[in-house]
């Protein structure tokens, strides 16, 4: 009995991983892909497994976005804390967490279909901000959206890691008061 049970159970963690190889390849809007994949992509999901088609062909993104946050203090002094981005990080953290955290940052904290992240969004970045400097108590945590068009590229070359020459556009898009229950 423990035999077979093993047995279902290695088949079944192979069908799984099988499946997520072979959405891999398919357009992730898909209705009907999305249908069928739907107890796959909770899987996939939850272990941070996904994958987009959005930096690929034939329509890739033609921004370059990130959130940030704009901490408040009591003083009535502000400053820009940064989401970690993989630009930003050494080749592990790079490779192990930073693009699983782009990707939570940029395609879901950042969309207002997903609101209900927000709150939390911005509970994590007060405690990070916390850890940093206790010394200083934050009253307003603001979630911000940061983009810049990315120019048609038939038109004109930009060279990679290069600087942009225009400023980010900025959106506040989520304003978070800090209680006192948020200190303990």
């Amino acid at each position: 009995m423990m035999n077979k049970l093993k047995r279902y159970g290695i088949n079944l963690f192979i069908l799984i991983n099988l499946m997520m190889m072979a959405r891999a390849q398919f357009d992730d809007k898909a209705p009907l892909i999305n249908f069928i994949y739907k107890p796959i992509t909770f899987v996939q999901n939850y272990l941070s497994l996904w994958r987009g088609w959005n930096m690929f062909a034939p329509n890739p993104l033609r921004t370059n976005q990130y959130i940030d946050a704009k901490i408040v203090y009591k003083d009535g002094t502000h400053k820009i804390w940064n989401f970690p981005r993989p630009s930003s990080q050494d080749l592990f953290n790079r490779y192990m967490w930073g693009e699983r955290f782009r990707k939570y940052t940029s395609d879901a904290l950042r969309l207002d279909s997903k609101q209900f992240l927000w709150k939390d969004g911005a509970k994590f970045v007060l405690k990070k901000v916390l850890q940093e400097n206790n010394s200083k108590k934050p009253i307003e945590i603001i979630l911000r959206r940061r983009w810049l068009q990315i120019p048609n590229w038939n038109k004109s070359f930009i060279p990679h890691r290069s600087e942009p020459k225009q400023e980010y556009n900025t959106f506040e898009y989520y304003h978070y008061k800090v209680g006192q229950y948020d200190y303990q």
